[in-house]
C-alpha cells in the first residue's frame, strides 16, 4: 500500500472513530454541545488557513485558471516560510494527503503554474526542489513527467509518470476528489 493509500485510510479511520465517539457519547438530542465539537473539528484547518492565507490564495486563483496571481501568491508564502520557519507546522493541522511538506507542495504548485505558462525552464527547478524535499510525494514526478512531455522527453516522462504511479498517483478519480477537496478548501481559504 503507498503512502496516499495510507493516508487516506487513516483520514477515514480518524474521522470516522472521532464520529462515532461523538455520536455515542454525546447526549442527544443535538444541543449547544454538539456545536462545540463542530466547532473543534472546524477550528484547526481556519487556523491553517489564517496561517497559510498566501498559499490558499495562490490555489485559490490556480482554480480559477489565474496562473500568474497563484504564482505570485506561492512566492509569497516561500517568503514567509523562509522569514518565519514555525509556519511550517501548521502543515498538521489538516490533513494532506501527498506531503506534509509546506514548501515541497508550494513548490509543486509553483512548477506546475509555470508549466501552464510555458515557463518550463522556471519551472524544472522548482519541480526537482519539491521532489528534493519530500522524495515520496507524488506530483513533483507526475509534473516532472509533464515537463518530459513537452519537450518531447518521452521515454523519461514514463519513467516519471511510472514513479508517480509507485508513490501513490494514479491519476484516477480518487485524484479528482483529493484536488476537488483541496480545490474546495482554497476557495474558503483564499478568498479571505
Amino acid at each position: 500500500m503507498d503512502r496516499v493509500t495510507r493516508r487516506i485510510v487513516g483520514y477515514v479511520a480518524v474521522v470516522g472513530l472521532l464520529a462515532a465517539a461523538v455520536f455515542f457519547f454525546l447526549p442527544w438530542p443535538p444541543g449547544w454541545l454538539h456545536l462545540v465539537v463542530a466547532a473543534l473539528f472546524l477550528l484547526p484547518g481556519r487556523l491553517q488557513g489564517v496561517l497559510w492565507r498566501d498559499f490558499f490564495r495562490g490555489r485559490h486563483a490556480m482554480n480559477r485558471q489565474d496562473f500568474a496571481g497563484a504564482e505570485k501568491h506561492f512566492l509569497l508564502f516561500l517568503d514567509k516560510l523562509k522569514q518565519r520557519p514555525r509556519l511550517r507546522h501548521a502543515a498538521f493541522l489538516a490533513w494532506n494527503f501527498y506531503t506534509w511538506n509546506p514548501e515541497a507542495m508550494t513548490r509543486s504548485n509553483l512548477g506546475a503554474c509555470r508549466l501552464v505558462l510555458g515557463k518550463l525552464d522556471a519551472a524544472e527547478p522548482e519541480l526537482k526542489e519539491a521532489r528534493d524535499l519530500d522524495p515520496g510525494s507524488p506530483l513533483p514526478y507526475f509534473n516532472l513527467a509533464v515537463l518530459a512531455h513537452a519537450r518531447g522527453a518521452e521515454s523519461e516522462a514514463e519513467r516519471l509518470r511510472a514513479l508517480a504511479a509507485q508513490f501513490g498517483y494514479r491519476a484516477a478519480t480518487r485524484e479528482r476528489l483529493i484536488s476537488a477537496a483541496g480545490g474546495a478548501l482554497a476557495a474558503v481559504e483564499g478568498r479571505f
